[in-house]
């Protein structure tokens, strides 16, 4: 716990010798809006039993039955507009979403009305937009940790890297279980070129080398975004990168048909997961996979046959050499190849024959 706090006071030293603000206009400050209500009349226990098995059946990933156990509630409560544009966005419908959100704004769901758009407008690339809605939610929720990290996102997004570690900072230390923030300070992180403070972090925060290779990921895709307009175009990410928001993107037939057998949607090896070869030297320890179809084959073994099975193989092999050879009309027939033999001891303790081949 102390090493984890001394990396995040470490983090937001960088942030020293910015440019200072008005409260109104501070990156590092929100004005609360204390004119919207605050607080949602409170449900039946009936819709809270639905509203809670239908958020079980999204967490399992059976979001179109989650969208349809919602239709047995009353449209205009506010709860449960709010988790249909959830499920709408996260199956690809942003415009219902959207409209779903918009009418949220101003209700005692205001903040994450403005945070869900702020997630659309976010995927539609339109960054500004997708700041303001974030920058409104967090003025209205400043302790949440979602709208938090989002809006960071969106910082990094326009490389507004100061205000982007303020918010990642903010989001880590408001929810120190989750790793969706510290994922996307590392990003950011090896974005800048900071190995020492990310090697930190994952050590802090006990993240995995699939995170890592994930962040590593998307900051080169960040640099070659940055890359001159003359340069050829980036690589599209990889379908194994996480996005960075909250809430996940659109969910594909894929995903939606894996859903219904619980089990993961394999893929194959893309051309992005191969790595070049290392320099001479430099050879890094090959992958399970790769050990597998390297591995040499062992040897057939050869099978002894049956002393009489043997004897026939041996005599039918030789019957042309004999009647062909001069040694036999000279009265005694002599074999150029021979029989080998295994013997083993009886009960008595005898020498007893087991079987032979040729040699």
């Amino acid at each position: 716990m102390k090493r984890a706090t001394a990396l995040l006071l470490l983090l937001a030293g960088s942030l020293a010798g910015c440019a200072s603000h008005s409260a109104g206009e501070s990156p590092w400050l929100v004005e609360r809006d204390v004119g919207v209500t605050r607080q949602c009349d409170p449900l039946t226990a009936d819709q809270e039993l639905v509203l809670g098995l239908s958020g079980e059946m999204a967490s399992a990933g059976r979001r179109h039955a989650a969208l349809a156990n919602l239709e047995r509630l009353p449209g205009d409560l506010p709860q449960v507009r709010l988790h249909k544009a959830r499920l709408l966005r996260i199956l690809g419908h942003g415009n219902e979403a959207e409209t779903l959100y918009r009418s949220l704004l101003g209700s005692c769901l205001s903040a994450q009305a403005n945070h869900g758009l702020g997630q659309i407008e976010a995927s539609r690339a339109k960054h500004s937009e997708a700041q303001r809605y974030l920058r409104t939610a967090s003025a209205l929720a400043p302790a949440d940790s979602a709208i938090r990290n989002d809006l960071g996102v969106v910082y990094m997004n326009q490389r507004r890297l100061a205000e982007a570690r303020f918010e990642l900072l903010t989001a880590m230390e408001l929810e120190e279980g989750s790793q969706r923030a510290a994922q996307n300070m590392l990003a950011l992180l090896l974005y800048q070129g900071n190995w020492q403070a990310a090697q930190e972090l994952v050590a802090a925060r006990g993240l995995t080398s699939s995170d890592f290779s994930r962040a590593e990921q998307r900051a080169r895709g960040m640099q070659r975004e940055d890359a001159p307009s003359s340069a050829p175009a980036p690589a599209p990410a990889p379908a194994s990168a996480a996005p960075p928001l909250v809430t996940p993107e659109p969910a594909g037939m894929a995903a939606a048909v894996a859903s219904l057998s619980g089990t993961p949607v394999q893929r194959g090896i893309t051309a992005a997961e191969v790595r070049p070869a290392s320099p001479v030297g430099t050879e890094q320890p090959l992958r399970p996979q790769q050990l597998a179809a390297t591995r040499t084959e062992p040897a057939p073994v050869r099978k002894a046959m049956p002393l009489a099975a043997a004897v026939r193989a041996w005599s039918e092999a030789d019957g042309s050499a004999e009647a062909d050879s001069p040694s036999r009309s000279g009265g005694g027939a002599t074999h150029s190849r021979a029989l080998v033999c295994r013997s083993a001891r009886g009960p008595a303790g005898e020498p007893r024959l087991v079987e032979c081949q040729p040699e």
